[in-house]
């Protein structure tokens, strides 16, 4: 079944989207189970971790998941030959930005789901399926692409 597109409510809120899209929830049924102690409409930093394909695996798996890194490097493969949804990990690159991810540096990080199905990138920042000058943001600036499938399926 196709994916249903999920707007993101918060700036900084695509990776709530992008699991909503993908358990079939709202953005605020998502944002609770995730944040069970926020506010949906207190200000929110987002996931923030160094190492954010470790910390995207940890939250999928607790919603049943299985994750595994793509191979493939290019958009076009992936809607050429994937079977399986995915979020791709956009690291923004900004004003000259070149120093190593750290703590203190985390970069600006975007998610956005694929959907197999339909073979449609669905960005949560405007909820809807993603233009070709999207697409071409993503290929320049993709960090990794992360299949995603429920455990019984995998």
């Amino acid at each position: 079944m196709a994916l249903q597109s999920v707007a993101q409510v918060h700036e900084n809120g695509c990776f709530v989207a992008c699991v909503a899209m993908l358990i079939g929830k709202t953005y605020s049924e998502t944002f609770a189970a995730l944040y069970p102690d926020q506010d949906l409409n207190d200000s929110f930093k987002g996931l923030v971790a160094v190492d954010l394909n470790q910390a995207l695996t940890e939250v999928l798996q607790r919603f049943g998941f299985t994750v595994k890194r793509s191979t493939y490097r290019k958009l076009q493969s992936l809607q050429k030959h994937s079977r399986k949804n995915a979020i791709l990990v956009i690291r923004w690159h900004w004003g000259g930005n070149s120093e190593p991810v750290t703590e203190d540096n985390p970069w600006m990080c975007h998610a956005v789901v694929f959907d197999a199905e339909t073979k449609d990138f669905l960005d949560p920042s405007f909820g809807g399926r993603a233009g070709a000058y999207d697409l071409k943001s993503y290929q320049r600036q993709l960090d990794s692409i992360l299949y995603v499938e429920p455990a019984e399926a995998a």
